[in-house]
């Protein structure tokens, strides 16, 4: 369960960083123009989400529940619908 967790927080957060911004995230000391913003997320659009997506949708394959992990609903399952909601 920790590894999908981890991998769905891996994803998103640069897609969320761009909401928070270059300061806040200490990524450096001027914050991105809505320019920058907007390559950063394109960027991620085309390539991280469809790796994403594409993980997610085979660990959804090779599970017999239907779950991302065991029998029932985790905090990974949760986390993947708030996510995608989010996004």
């Amino acid at each position: 369960m920790d590894e999908r967790v981890n991998m769905l927080q891996d994803t998103i957060t640069p897609l969320a960083m761009t909401v928070r911004g270059a300061v806040k995230t200490h990524i450096k000391d001027t914050d991105w123009t809505p320019e920058e913003k907007i390559q950063i997320r394109e960027r991620w659009f085309a390539t991280d989400l469809p790796k994403f997506l594409g993980k997610i949708e085979n660990t959804l394959k090779a599970s017999t529940s239907g779950w991302l992990v065991g029998d029932g609903a985790t905090i990974a399952d949760i986390r993947l619908y708030v996510d995608l909601t989010w996004i």
